[in-house]
């Protein structure tokens, strides 16, 4: 055959030199007598997630004599459940895709098959990564927050407005928190009977527990009041409830510093309440329904109701604290548009007389996206901060802050 040298030379730029010589024989081909398989280059990722598609490439193979070349794939998932062996009916061409349901660990099979029916077989494991965990909000419980009944009635509820930021479905589960069976529960809806011999004033209370299907929980809690069974004072055989004494046709205790008929007595000082948050005049801006928190402080009051929007109703409940700091909250759903509502306050579950009342704004707001964490609304001019409720609650709310948000202007009724 033909002999040929090569030759390679290095200088350095400064005199310094170096050689290096390779001798190359040209000879005859040799001589093939059988046909070579197929060459598979195989392109697949090492990782990929439950439903995620995934795309592998074998088109870089060829076949040594140089014919067409054609495919079949098929793919083995390993798991808990055992093992699963799919066919890529689609999968003829170069390349294919299949999108992974199930599994730890598959395996990608190619066969390579050349045009005299020589095949070439290669693998890729691809490691199966869990799904990317997405935010889950537990769902809103929506129940109103007080009821009034007479001894003996029976008191329905109904939370069928109570929902899932998520979509998701939920169970409804209802809870006597005063050893009281609920005479029926259904879903959504429920009822309690109050005892026919419950004393006025006294209180029962239940809780309602919404739980998703990733098991975060919503809570909400009612109070049932048991109040005096109205009674015709030109009856004379209506009946004396001895257990209320604010029944005029009670005689007089003189035991009881409360009871007007009594001359032994010292006045009763007037009840002062204020509502401080939100602040007259306040705008609150709402993206989704959530409870609105109303608060403020209060002298000699045992109790404080909240009336919106002229109704007779209380919208929500609270105890004076020792130092006279007192709480409630309204569930609230943003209006179309900007709306103005009223809130008076009471020491009276009927209403009057009103202690004090305010007038606010209500302002929906489109939020883009699914925030970090819930934020149930603010006040124009500034920002509001979230404070989290404990975590048996399962939800948040967002007070209103009456120092540098809302601007003050408070009215007497």
């Amino acid at each position: 055959g033909t002999q040929y040298t090569l030759t390679l030379s290095l200088f350095d730029g400064n005199g310094g030199e170096d050689r290096a010589e390779v001798e190359i024989i040209v000879g005859e081909p040799p001589h093939v007598d059988e046909n070579l398989p197929p060459v598979i280059l195989l392109d697949a990722p090492a990782e990929a997630r439950v439903g995620e598609k995934i795309l592998v490439d074998a088109s870089r193979s060829f076949d040594p004599e140089g014919t067409a070349l054609s495919f079949a794939w098929t793919v083995t998932c390993q798991g808990e459940s055992g093992e699963k062996h799919t066919s890529l009916d689609d999968g003829r061409g170069e390349s294919t895709a299949f999108v992974l349901e199930l599994g730890e660990r598959c395996t990608v099979t190619v066969v390579a098959t050349d045009q005299d029916g020589i095949s070439a077989t290669d693998q890729a494991v691809i490691e199966i990564l869990l799904p990317e965990p997405s935010q889950n909000h537990p769902p809103v419980a929506v129940l109103p927050s007080w009821y009034t009944a007479q001894a003996g009635a029976t008191v329905a509820f109904d939370a069928s407005a109570s929902f899932d930021p998520d979509g998701d479905p939920f169970t409804f589960a209802w809870v006597s928190a005063s050893d009281i069976d609920f005479s029926r529960t259904d879903g959504a809806f429920a009822e309690f009977s109050v005892p026919s011999d419950a004393r006025v004033g006294q209180t029962f209370s239940i809780t309602l527990v919404l739980q998703d299907i990733h098991g975060a929980v919503g809570l909400a809690e009612a109070t049932i009041e048991v109040v005096r069974m109205p009674t015709d004072p030109t009856d004379p055989t209506a009946p004396i409830d001895p257990t209320d004494p604010t029944d005029p046709s009670n005689p007089t205790d003189p035991s009881n510093p409360t009871d007007p008929s009594n001359p032994d007595i010292s006045p009763v000082p007037d009840v002062v309440i204020s509502i401080l948050m939100p602040s007259d005049h306040a705008s609150l801006e709402l993206y989704e329904t959530t409870p609105v928190v109303f608060s403020g402080t209060s002298e000699f009051a045992e109790d404080v109701y909240i009336f919106l929007d002229g109704e007779r109703e209380p919208s929500c409940h609270g105890v004076p604290s020792e130092s006279g700091r007192w709480s409630c909250s309204v569930i609230m759903t943003p209006p179309v548009l900007p709306t103005v509502h009223t809130a008076v306050a009471s020491s009276q579950v009927d209403r009057d007389p009103i202690a004090d009342d305010i007038e606010f704004t209500v302002i929906p707001v489109q939020v883009p996206g699914p925030p970090e964490a819930p934020f149930y609304g603010g006040a124009s001019g500034g920002s509001c901060a979230q404070t989290p409720v404990p975590s048996s609650h399962g939800a948040w709310l967002a007070m209103v802050s009456a120092l540098g948000l809302l601007f003050v202007r408070r009215r007497r009724g």
